[in-house]
């Protein structure tokens, strides 16, 4: 017993002066400014950025690494800052410090701020300029070897001029970000999941969080999964995701806003919360599958109806298709304490100036006094189907199938009150009755 704890007592020692010997190589390089040359040279020859890095310390945890306090990355220039942090630690393989070679693996900002800008062209040179960083890269004495990427209490203002009047700015805060390069055993385990076109680049785990603010309104989102580039040059278009996107609390007319839509005197009311899978690449396409949960939802939508369309409380649950040319919902059904539908179909030749929809929708019975709520009838143009609709009182409509086909250009004289084919539907009344002003009733 007594052999075996010197035997302990030794190696704990050896593995002490080891550790000594790996701090000791790693501090006089940072005292003789080896590190602090390379950080900024390399950067800055790599990403057309300048980067500027304060005072730094040797850090001892669990891992050995540099803190560099007030971290800031700005233009070349130098007039405008993209990123900048109060701290930033980087993290050191200990064996190649024998070597006099110094190899980063995991980067960890601390309150991270950026400001990012879409140019009056559309274009972000952030992106450019940030997708040029390589995520491995060896010098004489150093390498970048990057498997880890973590920021914690960050924020990003994205301010975008592409809109020619006032800039739209959108922050993003209290973000986390986790990335993690899938290596060794979890690559390969990863891999067996691909059939045929095997990704040969590098695979990425990650994890992100923030609120969304834009005005007086935010929502959460947070996206988590993996990612796997298709070679080493880390084009996003090819790249493969598998990814859940998830927000707990949406409110309705914050992301009417961010999608873009015109600006209404009454916006959508109500709250949604959604998670979606998606896998795919933007470049093939992608599977988009989940529900979208909503509360007290309804929009005043006048082109279709002539009163605002109350949805309630309750889901869509969504499977859908989609490429470049192409969308195709698989299943889109509505249930909540006031209508309830499916629908399937196709809007094709997306990239065409006339694309082409097919959809065919049903219902179950519902009360005819809450249907007609949601008849488009503006859309119809007829004022005796308005007038029909509004005089039913009593009894259950189901429609048990109608279709709209045709292409956009097809569809306008139908929108705008001329005949049209494109519309096609069968409905059902069960018990249905009322009355009209000037006729007998119906019953």
């Amino acid at each position: 017993m007594r052999k075996v704890l010197t035997i302990f007592a030794y190696a704990v020692a050896a593995l002490l002066l080891f550790f000594a010997a790996a701090v000791f190589a790693f501090y006089h390089m940072i005292q003789v400014g080896e590190l602090r040359r390379y950080l900024v040279g390399e950067f800055e020859a790599r990403s057309g950025l300048k980067l500027e890095i304060g005072a730094s310390e040797v850090e001892l945890g669990r891992v050995l690494g540099v803190s560099f306090n007030d971290f800031a990355l700005k233009s070349a220039d130098g007039g405008m800052t993209v990123v900048a942090a109060p701290k930033i630690l980087i993290r050191v393989a200990l064996l190649p410090l024998f070597q006099r070679r110094l190899v980063f693996y995991s980067v960890h900002l601390d309150r991270p701020r950026a400001e990012i800008v879409r140019d009056e062209h559309g274009k972000i040179p952030w992106i450019d300029l940030v997708s040029n960083l390589p995520l491995r890269r060896e010098t004489d004495g150093f390498a970048l070897d990057l498997r880890e990427l973590i920021i914690d209490g960050g924020e990003i203002l994205f301010a975008d001029r592409s809109t020619g009047g006032e800039p739209v700015e959108t922050r993003f805060q209290a973000m986390r970000l986790a990335l993690h390069r899938l290596r060794g055993e979890g690559l390969r385990e990863a891999l067996k999941g691909f059939s045929s076109d095997i990704p040969s680049g590098p695979g990425l785990d990650f994890d992100f969080k923030t609120v969304v603010r834009r005005g007086e309104r935010q929502a959460d989102v947070a996206v988590e999964g993996r990612s796997f580039f298709a070679d080493e040059n880390l084009d996003a278009g090819r790249a493969r995701v598998d990814a859940y996107i998830s927000s707990t609390a949406s409110p309705a007319a914050f992301l009417w806003e961010v999608a873009g839509r015109p600006a209404a005197e009454t916006p959508p009311r109500g709250a949604l919360s959604y998670r979606l899978h998606l896998q795919g690449t933007a470049e093939r396409g992608a599977r988009v599958s989940g529900e979208v949960h909503f509360t007290g939802l309804e929009a005043d939508l006048p082109d279709l109806f002539p009163a605002a369309a109350a949805l309630g409380n309750g889901r869509l649950d969504v499977v859908a298709d989609w490429n470049p040319q192409l969308v195709r919902f698989e299943r889109l059904d509505l249930h909540s304490n006031r209508l309830e539908f499916s629908a399937r179909g196709s809007v094709a030749a997306l990239q065409s100036p006339d694309p082409r929809v097919s959809l065919r929708v049903t219902t179950p019975f519902l009360p005819f006094t809450v249907a007609r709520a949601f008849l488009p009838t503006r859309l119809l143009q007829s004022p005796r189907l308005e007038y029909l609709a509004a005089g039913f009182d009593r009894g259950e409509i189901r429609v048990a199938s109608a279709e709209l086909s045709g292409s956009f250009s097809d569809l306008r004289p139908f929108a705008q009150g001329g005949k049209d084919d494109s519309l096609a539907f069968t409905a059902e009344l069960r018990n249905a009755g009322g009355e009209w002003a000037g006729e007998r009733p119906l019953a």
